[in-house]
């Protein structure tokens, strides 16, 4: 009879009981032990049993190994995902380190850090990996782009030009897409429609 993990008996009746079967099986030992007296053939009878028993033990002694380093990993994986949810409430502020490695790839406004926070936090991926990204450059183009616009626009100018920005046909004519989810679905509609279900950003 095995125990539930299937490696062996799970008592000493068990075990005595798994050893007769393995021992009646055993087409080969049997025919071994056929021409032997009866005092012989008990002597290696026995000396079989004995192997076998300390065979069965042996696999026992392992698996009850085994399971307890099991029990200790799982322990293990418990304990550090009772931890995890605590590291996780962390700030999503960048580092020093990462406020460098910004920095260094000229991104130093605080409109464009939120922008590759906001990216890593959506995304899930690291800095260099959002950084090396073509949606974020995308993004961080339109971002500039708009900013020199608004820049080179005069001040009393851009109250009335607010109203032209909010148009589909002047992102369209523009080439680029608003910040404006809502208004940006629209265009990226109007251009397929233009292009006949083509490629929403062809000029």
């Amino acid at each position: 009879m095995e125990n539930n993990n299937g490696t062996g008996a799970s008592n000493q009746e068990d075990i005595y009981s798994l050893v007769d079967e393995k021992i009646s099986s055993d087409t080969d030992f049997q025919t071994e032990i056929e021409t032997l007296s009866d005092e012989d053939k008990e002597t290696k009878l026995s000396e079989k049993k004995t192997e076998l028993i300390k065979q069965e033990y042996a696999t026992i002694a392992k698996q009850a190994k085994k399971d307890a380093e099991l029990a200790d990993n799982y322990k293990i994986r418990a304990e550090k995902a009772e931890r995890t949810p605590k590291e996780s409430k962390k700030s999503d502020e960048l580092d020093y380190g990462q406020k460098a490695y910004l920095v260094a790839n000229d991104i130093k406004s605080a409109d464009e850090i939120k922008l590759v926070q906001t990216v890593m936090k959506d995304t899930g991926k690291t800095l260099e990996q959002v950084l090396e990204s073509k949606y974020f450059q995308a993004e961080l183009k339109e971002k500039r782009d708009l900013k020199v616009t608004d820049e080179a626009t005069p001040t009393n100018s851009k109250r009335s030009n607010q109203g032209v920005k909010d148009s589909v046909d002047y992102w369209i004519a523009k080439g680029e897409l608003p910040e404006d989810r809502e208004l940006k679905m629209k265009v990226i509609a109007a251009r397929r429609a233009k292009d006949g279900g083509g490629n929403p950003f062809r000029k």
